[in-house]
């Protein structure tokens, strides 16, 4: 990973790393933010989640931000939700603030905090 690429985390503690390849089934819980390359299953708190493009997510998720570039079929609580470009995102989401870039693809139930 290019040291650059840890500049969106300034002012935070380091991310942590699920690469392509890994499955990770169960809970996680940090206060650091999480990016996901591999497989997950499972409950996650956090404050960041980065879902990338080969990155498949499924379970209830608890953060301040989400970026969702792969797939995600999830019970989703945050702040901000991006979904990328490539990403998929199904299931049920309740959100802040909500960005779709061009090219991402939503379904479920969607509820918009007040």
């Amino acid at each position: 990973m290019d040291k650059n690429e840890f500049d969106d985390y300034k002012g935070t503690l380091r991310p942590s790393f699920i690469s392509e390849g890994f499955e990770f089934i169960g809970d996680i819980k940090a206060t650091a933010p999480l990016h996901i390359d591999g497989n997950v299953k499972g409950t996650i708190q956090t404050t960041d989640i980065h879902l990338d493009n080969n990155g498949l997510l499924e379970g209830e998720i608890n953060v301040q931000n989400a970026l969702i570039k792969g797939k995600a079929n999830c019970i989703l609580n945050t702040n901000n939700l991006t979904v990328g470009s490539s990403g998929k995102l199904e299931g049920t989401i309740t959100y802040d603030d909500l960005q779709i870039q061009r090219g991402g693809v939503i379904s479920g139930n969607f509820k918009k905090r007040s």
